[in-house]
């Protein structure tokens, strides 16, 4: 997934910041513009300033699989009012 989809869901967003630093860096003015475009995966492996470990990981995806993405809550959101 695109750092810039994760960055843009707030609700998601403020469960991931105390897993690890790279969500607070991401945060500052034009980061966003610069790795957005990349996932975590990438960013791990390309920037040695990112060092994101692998149990981190792990957290990081128990959150995305319990958290549906902001557009995927307003459609169920939608939807359950059908």
């Amino acid at each position: 997934m695109l750092v810039s989809a994760i960055m843009s869901d707030k609700e998601l967003l403020k469960q991931l910041e105390p897993i690890n630093g790279v969500f607070g860096f991401l945060q500052q003015d034009g980061k966003l513009d610069n790795f957005g475009s990349l996932s975590l995966v990438t960013m791990n492996t390309m920037f040695p300033f990112v060092n994101i470990l692998s149990e981190e990981f792990d957290e990081i995806k128990a959150v995305m699989d319990k958290t549906p993405l902001e557009s995927e809550r307003r459609f169920l959101g939608e939807r359950s009012t059908l």
